[in-house]
């Protein structure tokens, strides 16, 4: 098991610096010069050259790359061509935004799917679990922005409980805190909630109908053990590798989702950020949209090698698995 997690780690970190290496390759080779950011649109081909010199962009590639692994592992980003900021700080306040999106809506998100795939589960081609899968089936079609406009215009201007926009940090002052934090995020979680819940219930409610069938559980029912033990000790422990991989798989679709969440709610995520580097009038600004990447690609990395890991503690048979075929 340590050899497996080593080799994971590892695999991880190796991702990680091609992914940093890509990104950097192809945004630094996009035609666009920042030296315009210091110096506004009017401007000579002097003063252009002086202010791609002051930024650095004027050397090769490869050493701007360099610079930027450099600084990377002593945790600076760059510095924001646009606003001067340091990206770190940039990221530093629009993580938490993004974050909590992420896992208040996973949480939701694997509660809720638990409830509808086990108990359609339990109740197999009854009017239960053919409502259920018509709602499901109508839900894949649904897009998170659409979601999170439909859900605003109903709970916000129409039976107005939630509040419209904007963000309110968990340990705020004032009229900020955790009631204000919950009541800003509470439609973005469901949002995202029901963005993968069609998949996820499925998922479930497919594994639960085949382990309900296997030996173990026959003979536990056939011993006396009730349905709710045998929910608990036979059936639910062996979904958590399932739920691991599926949410590991999903952290970059789900931090797509909350790209869009973040639009549709006036949000100041990492997604914002990135958008408005991207967008900006006179060109790409480079060290935001690296630090994003870079962060982003980490988080996605860092999830998987977590779900591997949590899937190995809960069936060995995973490690026994790889280490023959690999």
């Amino acid at each position: 098991m340590a050899g497996y997690i080593v080799r994971r780690i590892l695999t991880g970190l190796l991702m990680i610096f091609a992914l940093t290496l890509i990104t950097y390759l192809v945004f630094a080779t996009v035609p666009a010069d920042p030296g315009i950011y210091l110096t506004g649109l009017r401007t000579t081909p002097a003063q252009l050259k002086a202010a791609d010199h002051a930024l650095g962009v004027d050397r090769p590639i490869y050493i701007q790359y360099l610079h930027f692994v450099q600084g990377l592992l002593h945790g600076n980003l760059g510095t924001s061509y646009a606003s001067g900021t340091p990206v770190s700080s940039i990221i530093r306040a629009a993580l938490p935004v993004t974050a909590s999106i992420v896992i208040g809506g996973v949480v939701l998100l694997v509660v809720t799917s638990l409830l509808i795939g086990v108990g359609s589960a339990l109740r197999p081609h009854t009017l239960f679990d053919r409502t259920l899968s018509a709602l499901i089936m109508c839900g894949v079609a649904l897009h998170p922005l659409v979601v999170g406009l439909i859900l605003q215009s109903v709970f916000v201007y129409t039976i107005p409980v939630a509040p419209a926009s904007g963000y309110c940090p968990l340990t705020g002052s004032g009229s900020c805190g955790a009631h204000a934090w919950a009541a800003h995020l509470a439609l973005p979680w469901i949002t995202f909630m029901l963005f993968l819940l069609p998949l996820y219930a499925r998922v479930i409610r497919t594994q639960v109908l085949g382990l309900l069938t296997q030996p173990h559980v026959v003979a536990a029912r056939a011993k006396g053990a009730s349905e709710a033990r045998v929910l608990r000790v036979h059936v639910l422990p062996l979904l958590i590798p399932t739920l691991a991989t599926m949410l590991a798989i999903d952290i970059s679709t789900s931090l797509m989702a909350a790209i869009y969440i973040e639009a549709a709610f006036a949000l100041p995520g990492i997604g914002t950020q990135a958008l408005q580097a991207q967008v900006g009038f006179v060109g790409l600004d480079l060290p935001v949209i690296v630090g994003v990447v870079t962060v982003v690609a980490t988080a996605v990395i860092i999830s998987n090698v977590v779900a591997d890991i949590i899937a190995a503690k809960a069936d060995p048979r995973i490690v026994v698995t790889r280490r023959t075929f690999s």
